[in-house]
């Protein structure tokens, strides 16, 4: 089962593609973006950046996070638990 954890490059391809990659499976259909809002709620205008990155994604993660929120220009919102944006401003 954990055979994909030996794949090269599994540090920086989507673990769902990896995994099907490994056991020849074909490619994932659910890699594409997954969250659609069909009606816009009235009370957001505009475009805004949703973030979450939880301690698989930020503990011991080669990412500069500080340097990727940085880059993100608009405005962005932190979704997730509070925990996991405290420890991800201490970054």
């Amino acid at each position: 089962m954990d055979f994909f954890r030996q794949m090269p490059d599994r540090n920086k391809i989507h673990i769902i593609y990896n995994q099907h990659r490994a056991f020849g499976l074909p490619d994932p259909s659910n890699l594409k973006p997954w969250l659609k809002v069909d009606e816009i709620p009235s009370g957001i205008t505009h475009d805004v950046t949703l973030i979450n990155v939880t301690n698989r994604w930020r503990d011991g993660s080669p990412v500069r996070w500080d340097k990727v929120l940085q880059s993100i220009e608009g405005e962005k919102y932190f979704i997730g638990l509070k925990i996991d944006h405290e420890r991800l401003r201490k970054r």
